[in-house]
C-alpha cells in the first residue's frame, strides 16, 4: 500500500510539473480529479483563464446511480447465514479531470470519491476512491533526441469490489481477467513508462517498464462457514523492449521481448503462504495491416517461458479485429498469457479471454452497446504446481446511453455474469446480476 501511494504521488507531481489521458474503469462507474486548492480556483482571472480554454483546466464531474444487484458480495450464497443477497444500491461519485498542456508536456489527471450506500445491508456501506494520470513527453523528448517519444502514465484504486472484467485500454487489465475475488478492501495501482524511437519513417523502437501492485487491506467476515479462500498480496515489475518495420502502407510486422516478474505476499485467511515469486520470458512476433479502409487487424503469437521448476514453454497469442463504421464500431479479440491468481492460491495460471463488443449510435443523442466476454484460466498446461486450480467465467452487458443536454447523460446498463471456481476439495458456482439507472454530470 505504502509503495502504491508514493509512486501515485511521484505521478501527481509530475504531472503538476507539466503534463495526457487514461481512465481505469471501475465496475461502477468512470474516473474524475482531486479537487484544487480553492484560493487558486476562487480568483477571477483565473476562473476567466480556465474559461476560456488555457493550458490549464479543471473539469468537474458528478455522477449518481441507483443498482440493482443480485449478489452483493460478488461470491457464493452463503445459505443460512442470515444475509440477504439481493440489495438495491446508491452510488454517488463526485470527480474532477485537469488537464495541463504546455511547451514541454501535456498531461491529464483524474480523480473520483466513490460513496455506496445499501438499502438492505448498510453495514457494507463505504467509500472508496480511484485516480489516474498520464504525462505525454513526447515534446520535451523530441527536443533532446529527435524521433524519441514518452510517456508515462498510473492508475491507483482504492474499492471493495475487484471485477472480473475491465476495458481492454485499462491499465489494471493484467490484474482483471475473469478471476472474481470475494469482498474485500483492496488498494491497487498500475504506473507504466513507455518510450519509442524513430529510426527512419520505416523502422520504429519501442519499450516500456510497468509496475503493479494489489494490496488486500484485512479480511471481512460475512458469515460465510465454507472453507477459507484467502486473498494474496502481489506485486508485479514487467518489461518490453521490440522493434516495428513498416512493410508496405498499412502492413507492420515486429518482434518484442517481455519480462515480467510477479511476487506474491501472505494471505488473508489462516492458510498463510510464505513469499513465493515467479518470472516469465517472453518473445512474440506481431503483423497488424489495415483493409478495406474500415478494418483494422491484429496477431501476435509467441512464446513465454516461467522460470520455476520444472521450467516449460507456453505459447501465447494477442489477436484483435476492429471495424469502425460511420455510426457503428465492433471489436473481437483473443488473448492467451500467463498471468497470475490472486483468489484461492497464489498462483501462475494460464490465461485464455474472448471478448467481444458492439457500439451502435442510433442519432446524436443516442447510443447503445452490447459486449460479450468469457476467460478460462488454469494452472493445467503450465507445468507450475501439482494441483488443479480453475476458474471459468462468462459475461454478458449492454448499455443505452442518451444526451439529455451538453455535459448531461442518462445510462441504463445491466450484465450478467456466470462464476465457477474448482480447487481440490472445494468447487463452487455462483452467478451476478446488476442494472442500473446513472446520471452523469460534467461541468466543461
Amino acid at each position: 500500500m505504502r509503495d502504491g501511494y508514493w509512486i501515485f504521488l511521484v505521478g501527481v507531481i509530475v504531472m503538476m510539473a507539466g503534463p495526457t489521458l487514461t481512465e481505469a474503469q471501475v465496475p461502477y462507474g468512470s474516473g474524475g480529479v482531486p479537487p484544487q486548492e480553492p484560493s487558486a480556483a476562487g480568483s477571477p482571472e483565473w476562473a476567466a483563464y480556465v474559461g476560456a480554454g488555457g493550458p490549464f483546466r479543471i473539469i468537474p464531474t458528478m455522477t449518481v446511480s441507483e443498482r440493482y444487484d443480485s449478489n452483493i458480495l460478488a461470491f457464493r450464497s452463503l445459505g443460512g447465514a442470515g444475509r440477504q443477497q439481493w440489495d438495491f444500491v446508491t452510488d454517488v461519485s463526485p470527480g474532477a479531470r485537469a488537464t495541463h498542456s504546455n511547451s514541454f508536456m501535456d498531461g491529464t489527471l483524474t480523480g473520483q470519491a466513490i460513496a455506496s450506500f445499501y438499502v438492505n445491508n448498510p453495514g457494507l456501506n463505504y467509500v472508496g476512491a480511484q485516480g489516474n494520470f498520464t504525462t505525454v513527453l513526447d515534446k520535451m523528448s523530441e527536443r533532446m533526441v529527435r524521433g524519441l517519444g514518452l510517456r508515462v502514465s498510473g492508475t491507483v484504486l482504492y474499492y471493495p469490489e475487484q471485477p472480473a472484467f475491465v476495458s481492454p485500454q485499462s491499465q489494471l487489465t493484467d490484474l482483471f481477467r475473469g478471476i472474481q475475488a470475494r469482498r474485500n478492501n483492496a488498494i491497487s495501482n498500475a504506473t507504466t513508462v513507455q518510450s519509442s524511437y524513430m529510426v527512419n519513417p520505416l523502422v520504429q523502437l519501442t519499450s516500456s517498464y510497468s509496475f503493479q501492485t494489489m494490496r488486500f487491506i484485512g479480511q471481512n467476515n460475512y458469515g460465510d462457514t465454507g472453507q477459507p479462500l484467502p486473498l494474496f498480496d502481489l506485486t508485479t515489475h514487467g518489461a518490453t523492449a521490440g522493434a516495428n518495420y513498416l512493410v508496405v502502407q498499412d502492413h507492420t510486422v515486429g518482434v518484442g521481448y517481455s519480462y515480467r516478474q510477479t511476487s506474491f505476499g501472505s494471505g488473508t485467511a489462516d492458510s498463510v503462504i510464505g513469499r513465493r515469486s515467479f518470472a516469465v520470458h517472453g518473445v512474440n512476433a506481431t503483423w497488424s495491416w489495415t483493409f478495406a479502409r474500415d478494418w483494422r487487424a491484429r496477431v501476435s503469437p509467441g512464446l513465454s517461458l516461467a522460470t520455476q521448476v520444472p521450467d516449460r514453454l507456453f505459447w501465447t497469442i494477442n489477436a484483435g479485429l476492429t471495424w469502425t463504421g460511420q455510426q457503428t464500431s465492433a471489436t473481437v479479440s483473443f488473448t492467451r498469457a500467463l498471468h497470475p491468481s490472486f483468489f484461492g492460491e497464489a498462483a501462475l495460471l494460464a490465461s485464455n479471454v474472448v471478448s467481444g463488443s458492439l457500439s451502435y449510435r442510433l442519432s446524436s443523442t443516442w447510443e447503445m452497446t452490447v459486449g460479450a466476454n468469457y476467460a478460462v484460466n488454469t494452472r493445467s498446461g503450465t507445468g507450475l504446481g501439482s494441483t488443479s486450480l480453475r476458474f471459468e467465467s462468462i459475461g454478458v452487458n449492454g448499455s443505452v446511453r442518451y444526451s439529455v443536454y451538453r455535459g448531461i447523460t442518462a445510462a441504463l446498463t445491466g450484465s450478467h455474469n456466470d462464476f465457477t471456481f474448482e480447487q481440490p476439495g472445494t468447487t463452487f458456482r455462483y452467478d451476478r446480476q446488476v442494472g442500473m439507472l446513472t446520471l452523469t454530470a460534467e461541468w466543461n
